[in-house]
């Protein structure tokens, strides 16, 4: 391989983070898969990142209309709701309060 092969070779590796990474998520590109880092991954994590990521800009692009966001998901609307109770999102995207204390009752 010439020099030029070599330059090029690494420009493209250089290039493959800048592509690959946002706010600590690996984006997936079907053209440059992502790899896997040498020290491993927690799988689990990543992929439950990744879906709550997914969730929160579907409901930003769909203006918070949950039936749209699952449209654009493929999914049926009550399952983006479990998704989204499992992540703890609102209709917003955005993270539900959590109750700050044991619950009581008035009566």
């Amino acid at each position: 391989m010439g020099s030029v092969g070599v330059e090029r070779g690494l420009a493209n590796r250089a290039e493959r983070p800048a592509l690959g990474c946002r706010d600590g998520m690996i984006l997936f590109d079907p053209e440059r898969p992502p790899l896997l880092p040498v020290d491993g991954i927690d799988l689990r994590d990543y992929l439950a990142r990744l879906e709550r990521s997914l969730i929160q800009q579907a409901l930003a692009d769909t203006h918070h209309v949950v039936a749209r966001a699952a449209e654009r998901l493929h999914l049926r609307r009550t399952t983006l709701v479990e998704k989204m109770r499992k992540y703890g999102l609102n209709r917003s995207g955005m993270a539900t309060p959590e109750l700050e204390g044991p619950l009581s009752i008035q009566g």
